[in-house]
């Protein structure tokens, strides 16, 4: 971590660990390039695309530990809610949407 905020690429402040965008990103790529057609077998999944594919085919799998679903794919969520018993060892789950007050 000492190297890492040196070459500013991890930045802590107030008890918050923050990392530079493109680390960010090559760590997103990492972890897709493992297994592409499978997103199922990713520990974490962010990508629209992955996200219906592993809802849709309701594939149990133990990889998937992350998810984070973009705002305007949370209707995922809702239709293939049922796909969330064949996650077992999913731990996080971020929802980024916008609410909607009349």
């Amino acid at each position: 971590m000492d190297v890492l905020t040196k070459k500013s690429l991890v930045y802590i402040s107030e008890g918050r660990v923050e990392m530079h965008d493109l680390i960010e990103q090559m760590g997103q790529q990492v972890a897709r390039d493992v297994d592409q057609d499978r997103p199922w077998n990713h520990s974490r999944i962010w990508h629209e695309k992955d996200i219906e594919t592993v809802f849709s085919t309701n594939q149990w799998t133990e990889s998937v530990r992350g998810i984070m679903v973009p705002i305007g794919s949370d209707q995922f969520i809702c239709k293939w809610s049922k796909a969330f018993r064949n996650m077992p060892c999913l731990r996080l789950l971020i929802v980024k949407g916008e609410e909607c007050w009349e």
